[in-house]
């Protein structure tokens, strides 16, 4: 489950909700779904640069406050499956980041999953950025989330990278009111599933021949990483 990030910080600066709220918010939402999700994204602080422009303050706080966010939801929410999420802009800073976790007492290469921001956002000219990334991250034995994947990153990083999501399937059908013939809900295939299998399944062609095993991500208990393509909504 993500949190929503990207968009409460570059439109407020800040949370608006403090992390007893965000984390009863979570709670309930544990609470009233079939299937609990495999994990929850804290209230991390991306580091775009629009993002530090809304919030006025440097990527080592944006850093730190996700951190310390992590730290405070677990000791007082412990049955939430919340996830680590690394921050940064340049490849440098993500792996500062893993290094601020360990001097935390978090250990990321012991975690089940572990979620990498601001890269969704990035255009293709660097592609090759996003890539150097995440195998960085990767080479430290780091199980690897990545949250909102492009086709060109995914198809460069097969088997770096143990689950992805990507809001690309929705964002498309809602933008051009696209709706797959046969479909007999009315409206576009914003929140269809059979368009998002179709992109999953368009997704995963890319890198079966290197990674066999990514399939849509499911419930797993919580310890085990998952693997998988998983066709979300990242606001």
């Amino acid at each position: 489950m993500d949190s929503g990030s990207y968009t409460e910080i570059t439109r407020f600066g800040t949370w608006r909700c403090d992390p007893d709220l965000f984390g009863s918010r979570v709670t309930r939402v544990l609470d009233n779904v079939g299937t609990p999700p495999v994990f929850c994204a804290p209230q991390d602080i991306p580091c775009e640069p629009q993002a530090r422009a809304a919030s006025g303050l440097p990527v080592a706080e944006h850093q730190s406050d996700t951190i310390e966010n992590l730290i405070y939801l677990r000791e007082q929410f412990p049955f939430v499956p919340w996830l680590p999420v690394l921050q940064g802009w340049e490849p440098d800073q993500y792996l500062d980041h893993a290094f601020q976790y360990r001097c935390a007492g978090i250990d990321l290469t012991r975690e089940p999953l572990v979620g990498v921001g601001s890269l969704c956002r990035r255009g293709a000219g660097q592609t090759s950025t996003v890539v150097r990334i995440i195998r960085s991250l990767r080479d430290l034995g780091i199980t690897l989330h990545r949250f909102g994947v492009s086709q060109h990153v995914l198809a460069r990083c097969p088997v770096e990278l143990s689950s992805v999501d990507s809001l690309a399937w929705s964002r498309s059908a809602r933008w051009h009111g696209r709706a797959m013939p046969g479909c007999a809900h009315p409206g576009s295939c914003t929140n269809c599933a059979d368009f998002a299998l179709r992109w999953h399944r368009r997704a995963t062609s890319l890198v079966q021949p290197r990674h066999r095993s990514l399939r849509p991500l499911r419930q797993q208990r919580h310890g085990h990483a998952p693997s998988g393509v998983r066709a979300g909504r990242r606001q």
